[in-house]
């Protein structure tokens, strides 16, 4: 049974929560060596599973076993795969996920890349999701399908990011009757972390990029050139 979400929209938790009760296994699994999505400028680089998938994988997520929250962007090739597989696909506006991407790049969780390594303000994220083709990504991930849910109607059910998060025993009881579960009465989304943990490196980086101005501007410190250089080391820009 498969969840196809957009990225940053509670999707660990309402799968989570799914499996919790009905005591069905969950998972998301992670394809980086399949094709990557000629559709895409940038998405496909933070996200490992935005790929092409293949019919094996289509008819693995098509089953009733266990379930699946994947990305999977709507090519071509993805929406034939996918056509007759009864799925869920949860969205969230694309601004918002920007912003989120925002607020987990400057907790030093992710998104490092050359486009936005030196972006401080939100305004200027916004800026250069609008360049690089992130935002541009986004909305066609959301619309594409989006038109494929209207178009086949009794495969597919959508459901929005806000709606899940202000009344989520609603929205879990519409996904429970979409795949022939029983209704639950008690409903409580988990909170799982809607970002992931950072790497070692990230950390680092982060720390550094904190800790290099406070340090350039005491005497003292800054004289403790191994340690700069140190830091140096640590401040990467792909």
């Amino acid at each position: 049974m498969l969840i196809i979400a957009i990225p940053k929209s509670a999707s660990t938790s309402l799968l989570d929560t799914l499996g919790k009760l009905h005591g069905v296994p969950s998972e998301q699994m992670f394809f980086r060596e399949k094709p990557i999505p000629s559709d895409l400028r940038i998405l496909y680089r933070y996200h490992s599973d935005i790929r092409e998938i293949d019919a094996e994988q289509a008819k693995l997520f098509s089953g009733r076993d266990r379930f699946f929250k994947q990305h999977i962007p709507p090519t071509i090739n993805n929406l034939q795969l996918l056509r007759g597989a009864k799925k869920v696909i949860l969205l969230r506006k694309p601004e918002e996920i920007v912003g989120a991407y925002y607020r987990a790049y400057r907790r030093g969780l992710e998104m490092r890349s050359k486009e936005i390594s030196d972006t401080h303000t939100l305004s200027e994220w916004m800026q250069i999701a609008e360049e690089n083709g992130l935002l541009e990504d986004l909305r066609w991930f959301y619309k594409t399908w989006l038109d494929e849910s209207q178009k086949h109607t009794e495969v597919n059910l959508v459901i929005k990011y806000d709606d899940l998060l202000r009344d989520p025993k609603k929205t879990m009881n519409m996904v429970e009757e979409f795949f022939d579960f029983p209704v639950s009465e008690e409903v409580v989304l988990s909170k799982k972390r809607y970002s992931r943990r950072p790497s070692h490196k990230a950390f680092l980086h982060f720390l550094a990029k904190k800790l290099y101005p406070v340090i350039d501007s005491h005497p003292r410190l800054y004289r403790s050139l191994r340690f700069l250089r140190f830091l140096n080391k640590l401040i990467v820009r792909p």
